[in-house]
């Protein structure tokens, strides 16, 4: 008989909890706020975006040495695309294995750390000139020799 009472108090309680819980959760008519984005959801401009130093890695495409930019072609791993993007040379962009903007060809791998500015322009903190390592080598240009007409060599 005392267990059966505690048990049916220990219910009650329970309810009555259950109720008040649900009293204090029903809309009040006032307006919900929505949650602010996540980082995820952000966008790429946001203060924070602007200030880090993203990094890109791609084929030079031109250079123009008097608007201090250079055009690179890159993939967008996201997009699975090839895209390019001009990158702005300025007074603080240091360079490895170059020893200005006028070293750097087409054609020629670059490595660069840049940062996007309120207008979404890139600037190059650091640009690398990637070098082939030792060992490795460019191809070799096709021989000049041509080959001996036929009939002209010794024949056993």
């Amino acid at each position: 008989m005392v267990k059966r009472a505690t048990l049916c108090s220990i219910i009650a309680a329970f309810l009555i909890l259950l109720s008040a819980n649900l009293a204090l959760a029903q809309d009040s008519g006032a307006p919900v706020q929505p949650m602010p984005p996540t980082p995820a959801q952000a966008p790429v401009t946001s203060p924070a975006s602007l200030t880090e130093t993203q990094w890109l890695y791609g084929e030079v495409v031109s250079v123009d040495a008097a608007a201090k930019t250079v055009t690179i072609k890159y993939l967008d791993y996201e997009a699975d695309k090839e895209k390019e993007a001009v990158i702005i040379i300025d007074d603080k962009t240091s360079f490895e294995n170059a020893a200005s903007l006028a070293d750097i060809k087409p054609k020629d791998a670059l490595s660069v750390d840049y940062t996007v500015g309120k207008d979404g322009k890139y600037t190059a903190k650091d640009i690398s000139v990637e070098k082939p390592q030792e060992g490795e080598s460019a191809p070799l240009p096709p021989t000049t020799q041509e080959a001996a007409p036929e009939g002209t060599g010794d024949k056993p």
